[in-house]
């Protein structure tokens, strides 16, 4: 199976669950110590911000399912969640419901679907229920501020993800760099090693945010049937805020659409969960824009 084939099979089928809701803001990842190298204490910082996504989408037949959408990105204290946006299964399935999953706590807290970037490959996704709290997330504005200059080929970079239910939800730190520079469609890198989990940042070894693995596809024509063909690439950050920028204008409208009974909040909620005390609302099932357009 193609890396692309992987990546697909992951956004559908789910690659892995997470949970509880950190209780601690958290802006870009603590710098490392003077080796530059200390995954272990990199990997503190940055998990709390690395959550699992649940949906409930409906097939265009009208059949329902319950699958993981792999895992996202807190990137806004007020609970903005991106995640990577297949575009193989793009006009066949309707998101019905979504719900985000913090750390090692199998709380399943409602969210939103705010909005898709089609041409960028993402998507973003609103936790219910935050309230006045700072949610532990990853400052992609603050990464591009801090390093002036671009990855290099080579570079050793990495990025942060969880193991499965069944393992903890463990924090794993995989190895990535980048093998290509690539100008057309867009700037972006490609890469070889072991994270390749689109929606996920990508991290130099001081933990400043470099990039963003995101599914990319070839420009028309390109590929081997004469059409388009799609892979995982690393997306540069600026062309990220951009998108990021449009859809936290959508997060307003998308918790008023949200409005109503808790029905689908946590019977229990649990300690330093999203609102404390307070049910968050169901979510809305209404189709999100797309601030790519």
């Amino acid at each position: 199976m193609t890396r692309a084939g992987r990546v697909v099979a992951l956004a559908l089928a789910g690659a892995a669950l997470l949970s509880a809701l950190p209780s601690r803001a958290a802006d870009a990842p603590s710098p490392a110590p003077a080796a530059g190298e200390d995954l272990d204490a990199l990997s503190a910082a940055i998990a709390p911000a690395i959550v699992s996504i649940k949906v409930i989408y409906t097939w265009a037949g009208g059949e329902e399912e319950d699958s993981w959408w792999s895992h996202g990105v807190v990137v806004d204290p007020g609970g903005l969640v991106l995640v990577g946006l297949s575009t193989d299964s793009e006009g066949r399935v309707r998101i019905k419901a979504v719900h985000v999953l913090f750390e090692d706590d199998p709380t399943e807290w409602p969210a939103v679907l705010v909005a898709k970037d089609t041409i960028l490959g993402l998507a973003w996704i609103q936790v219910l229920g935050v309230g006045e709290r700072s949610l532990a997330h990853v400052d992609l504005a603050k990464g591009v501020a801090d390093r002036a200059e671009p990855p290099r080929l080579g570079e050793p970079l990495f990025g942060v993800t969880r193991l499965g239910r069944g393992f903890d939800y463990a924090p794993a730190v995989r190895r990535i760099y980048f093998t290509s520079r690539i100008t057309s469609p867009r700037r972006m890198w490609d890469f070889a090693g072991d994270f390749g989990e689109v929606g996920l940042p990508v991290f130099d070894l001081k933990g400043r945010p470099v990039a963003l693995l995101a599914e990319q596809a070839s420009a028309e024509g390109a590929g081997e049937d004469g059409g388009t063909s799609s892979e995982a690439f690393a997306l540069p950050l600026d062309a990220v805020l951009k998108s990021l920028e449009q859809a936290r204008k959508r997060v307003p409208e998308a918790l008023k659409k949200a409005e109503g009974p808790a029905k689908d909040a946590p019977k229990e909620p649990v300690k330093d969960a999203p609102g404390g005390d307070a049910r968050p609302p169901a979510p809305s099932t209404p189709r999100p824009p797309d601030v790519s357009k």
